[in-house]
C-alpha cells in the first residue's frame, strides 16, 4: 500500500475506533473494507484521485465529504465511491 492509500486508511481508523480495514487495489480502485462493530462498510477511491493528490489533501477530501461520520451513523452497510467528481453511494456490485 502506498503512502497516499495508507493516509486514508489511518484517517478512517482514527475516526472509527474498534474497526479494522482490509485493503485491496484492483480494477482502478483503492478498496477499503471496514469491519468490526457491525455493519461492515466499503469505501472505493479512484486510483486517479489517490495517485494525483498529496496525503493531506486526501484527508481533507475525506473530511469535506464527512465520510467517517456518514459511516459511523449508518445502521446498515454502506458502499461509497470517492473520486474527483465527489462522493456517491453505490451498491455491492459496483466493483465486480
Amino acid at each position: 500500500m502506498d503512502e497516499n492509500a495508507r493516509a486514508i486508511q489511518e484517517h478512517i481508523l482514527k475516526g472509527m475506533p474498534g474497526r479494522k480495514i482490509q485493503y485491496q487495489r484492483s480494477g482502478g480502485l483503492h478498496k477499503y473494507r471496514i469491519e468490526g462493530n457491525a455493519p461492515t462498510h466499503w469505501l472505493y477511491v479512484s486510483e486517479e484521485l489517490v495517485d494525483d493528490s498529496e496525503p493531506v489533501i486526501l484527508i481533507n477530501i475525506v473530511n469535506d465529504y464527512t465520510i467517517v461520520d456518514t459511516l459511523n451513523k449508518a445502521e446498515k452497510s454502506k458502499w461509497l465511491f470517492l473520486s474527483q467528481d465527489g462522493v456517491r453511494e453505490v451498491d455491492e456490485i459496483f466493483s465486480k
